[in-house]
């Protein structure tokens, strides 16, 4: 452990456990876990620098983790100039796939009927996948979008693609 075990306004990450504590948000950590395990979509929101994304990377990521799901950090702002949000949370999760040697099946159920917009590129990447990690256990992917009001303050009109 090193001298100072707070990094102060810098995010928390997964990893720096081992050289900084993260603590104080294991009430707000449970409470947080509890709603996004039982709702399909989940808002945490604060102040900027109260420690949201501290709280999701060195607290609930770890939980998650630990109780068969894969958390995927998605930072829309950081995506490519025309990109869409589905190819940008896509190729996320494949890179989180491959840094951590996870795999999946895809089944052969087809989704020939559905279009190939946007707004259903997500649903037909998901659609019949079973994902699983080095042990062959069953994992379920967490999308997490971080920075989100970024989004709605920098791209408006991409927001709007985004939400529907």
């Amino acid at each position: 452990m090193i001298e100072n075990p707070w990094k102060g306004l810098v995010s928390y990450e997964e990893a720096d456990t081992d050289k900084y504590q993260f603590c104080g948000r294991t009430e707000a950590i449970g409470k947080f876990y509890s709603l996004l395990t039982n709702n399909l979509i989940s808002t945490l929101y604060g102040r900027t620098g109260c420690g949201k994304t501290s709280m999701l990377r060195a607290g609930l990521f770890p939980l998650l983790r630990q109780e068969s799901f894969f958390p995927v950090e998605c930072r829309a702002s950081l995506r490519k100039k025309g990109e869409s949000f589905a190819d940008y949370m896509i190729k996320q999760i494949e890179e989180e796939i491959d840094k951590l040697g996870f795999w999946y099946i895809k089944s052969n159920i087809p989704v020939d009927h559905v279009g190939d917009e946007d707004k259903y590129k997500l649903w037909k990447y998901f659609y019949g996948k079973v994902f699983r990690d080095l042990d062959g256990k069953i994992v379920f992917p967490v999308i997490v979008m971080d920075q989100f009001e970024e989004i709605l303050i920098n791209a408006k009109d991409d927001s709007l693609k985004l939400l529907e």
